[in-house]
């Protein structure tokens, strides 16, 4: 009996489809190494702010914090506005968002720890394009996910 689990233990390891990893073509030979750095832009935050206007009222204005907002993957940080650097091995978890109230936009969440050792998320959120609502996150989703499994 153990002669014979021997044989067929030997006889599959010595196959020829066991010694060929191939890649199948469309299946499993989809390019892993996305070309970095990558840059993808994002919604700003924005504040309310009280202002007068020419008859002398206050009007309430939504402005931008910042001019443009946008996060760049290289192959082991991701730089943020050229303000932060977050290391890879720092993101702790990863996750795509639901999108808010009155907003038709995908919401990426990358869940990291810093050098203090406190735990903070950045969100990427981007806006829908009219033309194409259902091509939000086409590019962005994949690129992140191949970032994460590196």
């Amino acid at each position: 009996m153990r002669r014979f689990l021997f044989v067929a233990l030997a006889a599959g390891l010595l196959s020829p489809t066991a010694a060929m990893a191939e890649p199948v073509p469309g299946i499993s030979d989809l390019d892993a190494d996305p070309k970095y750095p990558v840059r993808i832009g994002f919604f700003c935050p924005r504040t309310k702010v009280r202002v007068r206007n020419d008859r002398g009222q206050y009007e309430t204005e939504s402005r931008k914090l910042y001019k443009n907002c946008w996060v760049e993957f290289h192959s082991d940080y991701i730089n943020v506005m050229d303000r932060q650097t977050i290391k890879r091995k720092d993101v702790l978890r990863y996750w795509l968002g639901e999108a808010e109230a009155g907003l038709c936009c995908a919401r990426w969440n990358l869940l990291y720890r810093t050098k203090a050792g406190k735990r903070h998320i950045l969100q990427i959120s981007q806006k829908a394009n009219v033309i194409y609502p259902s091509r939000v996150g086409e590019t962005e989703t994949p690129l992140i996910n191949k970032w994460m499994a590196q």
